[in-house]
C-alpha cells in the first residue's frame, strides 16, 4: 500500500496533503500482470483527481511494507518501486504494525499504563505482532509467534490491549493480562504518512534494488491443482 509524499514549497503543504494509492490484491486482479497493472493505474488516476495532484509532483513514496499477505506485499512493493524508479524519488518503508499502533493511539488515546498490541493473522496458528506503549514507543519488535499457552511469555507483565485481524486467535486464551479486543481499529494512509514524513525528513530511504517487504516468516508456495 504505497502512500505518496507530494512536493511543496512549504513544510505546511507537505504535512497536510497526501496522495494515497491503495493497491488491493484479490483473485480477480492478481491472476495476470495486465489486470494488476490496470487496477493500479485506475487507482492512481482516481487519486490524482481527488487530491488535485499529479503523479510527477511527488517527492517520495511511503510503503506499508508488512508484515502481511505475501501477494499483497509483493504487488504493493513492486508498484511503489515502479513509481520511485520512474520519478527518481525515494522509497520510505513503514512497518504495518507501527501504522496500526499509531492509528489505535490516535483514535482511542489509551491509558498510559496500557500496552498496545496490534495483531495480524499469519495463517495456521501463527500471528504477526509487536508491543507498544501508549505513546507508540516499541517495547517488543515485530515478529511472528505461535498462538499457544506460551504466547504471553513474549510480553511484559502489564495490561495489554489487543486488536487486529489476528486478535481472535488469542482471545480464547483468557490470560489475566488481556484488557480487551476492540474490532473497530483501522489503519489509514495518514498514519503511514505521519511516520513516513518523519523518516523522509531524516533521510531514512530504502535501497530500491535491495529492498524486500517485511515477510517475517518463510513463504509457502503450493502447486496449482489445475
Amino acid at each position: 500500500r504505497p502512500c505518496m509524499i507530494p512536493k511543496g514549497k512549504q513544510k505546511k503543504t507537505i504535512k497536510q496533503q497526501t496522495l494515497a494509492i491503495i493497491i488491493k490484491t484479490t483473485k480477480k486482479n492478481t491472476n495476470t500482470k495486465t489486470k494488476t497493472n490496470k487496477h493500479t493505474h485506475t487507482h492512481t488516476k482516481q487519486n490524482e483527481q481527488k487530491t488535485n495532484r499529479k503523479i510527477n509532483e511527488l517527492n517520495g513514496v511511503v510503503l506499508s511494507a508488512g508484515p502481511g499477505s505475501y501477494t499483497g506485499l509483493r504487488v504493493g512493493t513492486s508498484a511503489a518501486k515502479g513509481f520511485c524508479v520512474a520519478l527518481n524519488i525515494p522509497l520510505i518503508a513503514v512497518n504495518t504494525l507501527d501504522a496500526m499502533a499509531s492509528a489505535f493511539i490516535e483514535q482511542n488515546q489509551p491509558d498510559k499504563n496500557l500496552f498496545i498490541c496490534p495483531i495480524l493473522d499469519a495463517r495456521r496458528n501463527e500471528v504477526f505482532t509487536g508491543l507498544y506503549d501508549a505513546d507508540g514507543n516499541k517495547i517488543v519488535a515485530a515478529g511472528n509467534l505461535i498462538v499457544d499457552e506460551n504466547f504471553f511469555s513474549a510480553f511484559h507483565q502489564n495490561e495489554i490491549l489487543f486488536f487486529g485481524s489476528g486478535a481472535f486467535k488469542i482471545e480464547l486464551l483468557k490470560n489475566k493480562f488481556w484488557k480487551g479486543f476492540p474490532d473497530d481499529v483501522k489503519p489509514f494512509s495518514k498514519n503511514l504518512h505521519q511516520i513516513g514524513l518523519k523518516k523522509f525528513k531524516a533521510g531514512e530511504f530504502e535501497n530500491l534494488a535491495a529492498f524486500e517487504p517485511y515477510y517475517l516468516k518463510p513463504v509457502f508456495i503450493t502447486q496449482s491443482k489445475k
